[in-house]
């Protein structure tokens, strides 16, 4: 099934380019999966892996506990679209659908607070 950001206006939402290979994504994984779960119902979290299957990536989701969507890009369809050239890449977008700013390379909790807090996601 497809997800539309649309449908998810009016929420900060954040996007997640990765692959389970990558080394900062993995690193960073555990730093979403906390704010995610800090912060119910506050923000919108779509992790975009690019390149992988279901088998391939559906292990690496268990093993973290991660509880925020996580959709597959096989053919990195998705990822052209929003022009990744290197992981992890993360795209704040605000209320109104405006991308407001994209980090490359590992967030961490602080940052990721820092960030929605400034969108106005945590009040």
């Amino acid at each position: 099934s497809s997800v539309h950001l649309k449908d998810h206006e009016g929420k900060v939402t954040v996007l997640n380019f990765w692959a389970s290979w990558c080394f900062p994504c993995q690193e960073e994984m555990p730093s979403f999966q906390k704010i995610y779960a800090s912060y119910p119902e506050k923000f919108n979290l779509f992790a975009i892996n690019l390149g992988e299957t279901e088998k391939q990536v559906g292990p690496f989701v268990d093993a973290l506990g991660i509880t925020f969507p996580v959709l597959l890009d096989p053919e990195m369809e998705v990822g052209r679209l929003y022009y990744i050239s290197a992981m992890p890449t993360t795209f704040f977008i605000d209320q109104k659908g405006i991308i407001r700013k994209i980090h490359y390379g590992a967030l961490y909790s602080e940052d990721l607070e820092r960030e929605l807090t400034s969108l106005g996601a945590l009040k």
